[in-house]
């Protein structure tokens, strides 16, 4: 069954994976201060939207994984690739955020981008380490599953 899925739709397997392995730093990160907030725009924006970058560059570059012949060290550095790339979609998304949470703030878009230059830069010192090293683990798991699931299902046939 899992072999059909990771053949009929390679980028929903590999975005849903890599939003699993996504939503673990977010929720380890975030979730404490949110729960205490109790507010859902703040639980949106600090644990929903990084789940779901992590869910579009998953699919986006994520899904080559799937495909028969990738190395474990290809699938490793595709996933680190992978959870990277999704927080560099996610720094500018703050930056608008949190300018946009500021109605009357002068100069809008250099704001923008040095909220986004500070989440990007600040923030990849203290959470990149962490989205390599789960990127990776992720990359390499989900090669090992298709690897299984592919193993399994020609030991069926």
């Amino acid at each position: 069954m899992l072999r059909e899925w990771i053949q009929r739709s390679p980028r929903l397997v590999a975005g849903i994976w890599f939003a699993i392995a996504g939503a673990f730093p977010s929720l380890a990160w975030f979730l404490p201060s949110v729960m205490q907030d109790a507010d859902v725009g703040i639980f949106l924006s600090f644990v929903g939207l990084p789940i779901a970058l992590a869910w579009i560059a998953g699919a986006w570059i994520g899904a080559a994984i799937l495909r028969r012949g990738t190395g474990m060290v290809h699938a490793m550095l595709r996933g680190m690739g992978v959870l990277l790339l999704a927080y560099a979609l996610l720094a500018p998304c703050y930056g608008l955020l949190n300018v946009l949470q500021r109605p009357h703030t002068p100069h809008f878009v250099n704001a923008i981008l040095m909220e986004t230059y500070m989440v990007l830069f600040i923030g990849l010192v203290a959470v990149g380490w962490i989205l390599v090293i789960i990127g990776g683990v992720a990359g390499l798991l989900l090669c090992v599953v298709v690897r299984w699931a592919s193993g399994s299902s020609s030991q069926q046939s």
